[in-house]
């Protein structure tokens, strides 16, 4: 079973599996999210980079939505995050392709 689907049966109170073994495997997924933290100094500012902070800067300024895509591999990610580590307002919310806008949306966690 998937972490995220046996977390959610966790925090609904109906996981039926061993939360020792759960605990660990969230654990680890922590421990290996925080030690993936940017630098500012050691970012190299790419024209994509300095377009996509501009694009969430306008969004922000015009109260709008906007879109951020591109090919895989040419620092989305790394740009949009970078941005939230500048922006302590900012808030990042990292899901999986698996979720549905629906779903994130309605979750009660």
């Amino acid at each position: 079973m998937p972490v995220l689907d046996a977390l959610f049966q966790y925090l609904k109170g109906v996981y039926k599996g061993n939360t020792k073994d759960l605990k660990t495997r969230v654990d680890t997924y922590i421990a290996n999210y925080q030690t993936k933290t940017i630098k500012a100094d050691t970012l190299i500012q790419t024209r994509d980079l300095v377009s996509i902070h501009w694009t969430i800067d306008e969004v922000v300024i015009r109260e709008q939505m906007g879109v951020i895509y591109g090919k895989t591999g040419t620092g989305k990610t790394l740009a949009v995050k970078a941005y939230v580590a500048k922006h302590p307002e900012a808030i990042l919310i990292q899901t999986t392709p698996m979720i549905s806008g629906k779903s994130l949306l309605h979750s009660k966690y």
